[in-house]
C-alpha cells in the first residue's frame, strides 16, 4: 500500500480544512498583533516586546490550534469515488487501522534511545516558555 496517495485536491476535504484554519485562527490572531502595532503598543524591533508576546501569545495558539486539531481527528471523512482513501473518523482509523484494511506501521522506539537523542540536541535545557531569563523576571 502506497503511504502517500496523489488525487486532485476536489477530491480532498484537507483543503476546506486549511481554509477553516485560516479563517478561525490566523486572521483572528493576525488582527489582534496588527491592532497592536497600529495602536503602538508593541514595537517588533524591541526584544522585551517580542518575548512578552510570545510568552502570552505561544501557549494561547497552541491551544487553539490543539483544539482545531481535535475536531478535525474526530470528523467524519465521508466516502469519495473512486478514492483510496478510508472514509471514517481519523481518530478511529489511526488507533483501528485493521478494521479499514490497513496496518500499523510505528516503530516503537526505547525510552533510552529518546533519552540520548535528547541529550545529544539539549532539547531538555531548553525552556519552555520562550523567553529568557531577564524578560520573566520582569513579568513576575
Amino acid at each position: 500500500m502506497e503511504s502517500v496517495i496523489y488525487e486532485p485536491s476536489t477530491s480532498n476535504q484537507i483543503e476546506r480544512w486549511w481554509k477553516e484554519l485560516h479563517e478561525r485562527l490566523e486572521k483572528y490572531f493576525k488582527k489582534q498583533l496588527n491592532s497592536l502595532l497600529d495602536k503602538r503598543q508593541y514595537d517588533p524591533h524591541n526584544k522585551i516586546h517580542r518575548s512578552i508576546l510570545a510568552y502570552i501569545m505561544v501557549p494561547i495558539i497552541q491551544k487553539h490550534i490543539d483544539e482545531f486539531v481535535s475536531i478535525l481527528n474526530a470528523h467524519r471523512i465521508q466516502e469519495q469515488k473512486e478514492s483510496k482513501v478510508p472514509c471514517g473518523v481519523p481518530n478511529h482509523i489511526y488507533n483501528f487501522p485493521e478494521c479499514y484494511g490497513l496496518q500499523e506501521c510505528g516503530v516503537q522506539v526505547e525510552h533510552s534511545a529518546l533519552k540520548r537523542v535528547a541529550k545529544v540536541s539539549g532539547v531538555l535545557g531548553a525552556e519552555n516558555d520562550y523567553m529568557n531569563c531577564h524578560t520573566r523576571e520582569k513579568c513576575q
